[in-house]
């Protein structure tokens, strides 16, 4: 089995335990997939991870960190994939716009650090590639 195939059935078998909407732009609803560890409740106050893929800014998906959050969440961890607005020819997005969302998911997460069962001061915030960038971002200017 190659990598590629590997990760991609690793994405596959990893579902989040939910999605919900951290902000709308324009007509979009963006999105923060969520990976709860079993026996998590919003009673809880844990660290978590917030995970930002990457794609050059103008391509990738949430789906390609969940393998890492499914890991976390086996080890108790809370995590988070961000869904955010790609640069791309028609969507009149930038870099900017990019960074913009991770901090709208941020404070997102820290106003509903209660329901998510999530303590607001150690959220961890990564990523690869363009996804980093996000991420160093989001810290940055939160």
């Amino acid at each position: 089995m190659n990598d590629a195939h590997f990760f991609d059935t690793l994405i596959e078998t990893t579902p989040p335990t939910r999605n919900v909407v951290y902000k709308t732009s324009g007509n979009r609803s963006l999105h923060l997939h969520v990976f709860e560890p079993k026996g998590h409740k919003s009673t809880d106050k844990r660290p978590c991870l917030f995970m930002v893929h990457g794609g050059g800014w103008v391509e990738g998906a949430p789906e390609a960190v969940y393998p890492y959050l499914a890991h976390f969440a086996r080890l108790g961890i809370p995590g988070f994939s961000l869904q955010y607005r790609l640069v791309t020819e028609n969507s009149g997005s930038t870099i900017f716009d990019c960074v913009k969302d991770g901090r709208s998911a941020m404070r997102y997460l820290r106003r509903h650090a209660a329901e998510f069962g999530i303590d607001p001061q150690r959220i961890v915030a990564g990523g690869g590639s363009a996804g980093a960038h996000v991420a160093v971002g989001t810290t940055l200017f939160s």
